[in-house]
């Protein structure tokens, strides 16, 4: 799963924004809505390498923010969004199903 979304990803860089591109890698749109917002809507290479390699990770069973925290190769800066973003997801991820069960 997270080849092909990195394979669409990675297709998708340069035709859309930011937060098109990982949606298409197959993340949140909460999460992705997030990467944008502390990345910029220009996705580059970088991004796009970080963006499906925590992908990949998380789907191993790691989960988003625990994926990003041990990536390798991707800047601070990118290392922190990615670390805030996904801390940020699943804190609304949790208040939702609270909310839900309400």
């Amino acid at each position: 799963m997270a080849s092909i979304g990195g394979q669409a990803l990675e297709a998708a860089t340069g035709a859309v924004d930011t937060r098109t591109a990982c949606v298409l890698a197959g993340q949140s749109e909460a999460f992705c809505g997030c990467v944008q917002e502390r990345l910029g809507s220009r996705i580059t290479r970088e991004h796009v390498d970080a963006i499906t390699g925590v992908a990949r990770d998380a789907l191993s069973g790691e989960g988003m923010e625990a994926a990003a925290r041990t990536a390798e190769n991707i800047d601070p800066a990118t290392r922190d969004a990615l670390i805030q973003c996904a801390t940020q997801t699943a804190i609304q991820g949790a208040l939702g199903d609270g909310a839900a069960e309400n």
